[in-house]
């Protein structure tokens, strides 16, 4: 039987890892093990363990504790478990941390790797990772050639995990671990009013096609209207500082119901990160922008003049 690890330091993103294995389950005899980290919270693990899954490994060692987030650790300890496990697959969430501990874990064990994948199934008793390439232009489609090996899988790409009628056995294991070589001194976490990006069902999103700070307003207003979560491309978050993070390549990717995109050209790197966006509806004053390939609806004309129009008929239809 052939066995495959999983983990994620955010042990919500563990259930969408399970959900991803319990898929290739279907159509391959896997053993699925999933894999914590300094978590000592029983009701965390025991949510774990009532998934479609046959073990949970809690590894226990003090200093994962003591340096929660520390991916010098995470690898450490997980080599541990792999070469003792000795699986055929893992994944692991690709999160900052995530991508990085499968690509570290890969080159540690000598193992093929993919990270940023879209998903890993079984066709034809083959196994196969999609994922984005050329800036979200494309998408690869990559058969596993070689085993052991690695694969992070984005977060939001599989829906969580439901409980399972069985419980899974859990095991605790002691891991050996040194002092990390870099230490997490301070952590600070975002302020975020409302829904996050990931989990948006409507985004209203602004570029560089709104000319002051000051005119956020509109935005804001247009959001409110439609109970909306505001998002906003690289250059207003990276250059001018107006949002904490963007929605593209190198920030948030997205998956709402609705997308809009205002005042936005539709650089591939934006789009990269609207990929899965149910439907995206485009309004730019330049008819021959980018966006307006990707889009379902889109309106050419300032959004000055279109926003505020668009307000009123959806207040209007509210009434």
């Amino acid at each position: 039987m052939e066995k495959i690890i999983l983990f994620s330091e955010e042990p919500k993103l563990l259930f969408e890892l399970i959900s991803a294995g319990e898929e290739i389950k279907k159509k391959k005899e896997v053993n699925i093990t999933c894999v914590v980290c300094g978590i000592k919270d029983d009701e965390i693990i025991n949510k774990i363990a009532s998934t479609n899954i046959d073990k949970v490994i809690v590894a226990e060692n003090e200093l994962l504790e003591k340096y929660a987030y520390s991916i010098d650790l995470y690898v450490d300890a997980l080599e541990q478990i792999i070469r003792k496990e000795n699986p055929q697959l893992f994944i692991a969430s690709s999160t900052k941390r995530g991508r990085e501990i499968t690509a570290r874990l890969a080159a540690r064990l000598d193992w093929g790797a993919a990270t940023d994948c879209n998903k890993v199934y079984v066709e034809n008793g083959d196994l196969f990772v999609e994922r984005v390439v050329f800036g979200g232009k494309c998408i690869a489609k990559e058969k596993i050639k070689q085993y052991p090996f690695a694969v992070s899988i984005l977060p939001g790409k599989y829906e969580p995990a439901s409980p399972a009628e069985k419980k899974a056995e859990v095991q605790r294991i002691k891991v050996e671990l040194k002092e990390p070589k870099t230490k997490i001194i301070e952590r600070k976490s975002k302020e975020i009013a409302g829904p996050r990006l990931e989990e948006a069902e409507l985004i209203v999103s602004v570029g560089r096609g709104l000319k002051s700070k000051e005119d956020l307003k509109m935005i804001e207003e247009l959001a409110k209207t439609i109970n909306a979560v505001i998002g906003c491309s690289r250059p207003l978050s990276a250059d001018y500082g107006w949002f904490p993070t963007w929605v593209g390549l190198s920030g948030v990717k997205v998956r709402p119901k609705v997308y809009f995109a205002i005042g936005i050209s539709g650089a591939i790197q934006h789009v990269a990160g609207i990929t899965d966006a149910k439907i995206i509806v485009a309004i730019n004053k330049d008819e021959n922008a980018p966006i307006f390939e990707v889009c379902d609806y889109g309106i050419v004309g300032d959004l000055y003049e279109v926003v505020p129009k668009l307000i009123e008929e959806l207040r209007k239809m509210k009434k």
